[in-house]
């Protein structure tokens, strides 16, 4: 079990930077965004939607799979877009956002949950 869970994380690390060794290449975009990205996936969603999820779900742990799967969704959607819209109104202000940009930020958003998923 201990050499599959080690195989899999390496295999995660592995395709996650060629993934970016090829994006970088492919779109030349700023590791600033990238890094945002990154950090716009995992600071609201371990500060904000997890305590939040603990607090329903331990409280309504009785409940149906539906609820848990609909209530999940829910607060996915609802925080991890809320996230990115604010991120994207605060850079829009700074300079005008180019298609690099928003590859740069959903690559860093997808690695993260990628890598917190796995």
């Amino acid at each position: 079990m201990e050499t599959f869970l080690f195989m899999a994380i390496l295999t995660m690390l592995v395709i996650a930077v060629i993934s970016f060794i090829v994006l970088k290449k492919r779109w030349q975009f700023s590791i600033k965004l990238f890094l945002v990205g990154l950090i716009g996936f995992a600071l609201p969603v371990m500060m904000i939607e997890g305590p939040i999820n603990a607090l329903v779900l331990s409280s309504f742990s009785h409940s149906s799979k539906w609820f848990t799967i609909i209530y999940g969704g829910f607060m996915a959607g609802l925080v991890e877009e809320t996230t990115r819209y604010l991120v994207f109104k605060v850079l829009a202000k700074k300079r005008s956002l180019m298609t690099s940009d928003i590859v740069a930020y959903g690559f860093g958003h997808g690695l993260s949950e990628f890598i917190f998923l796995g």
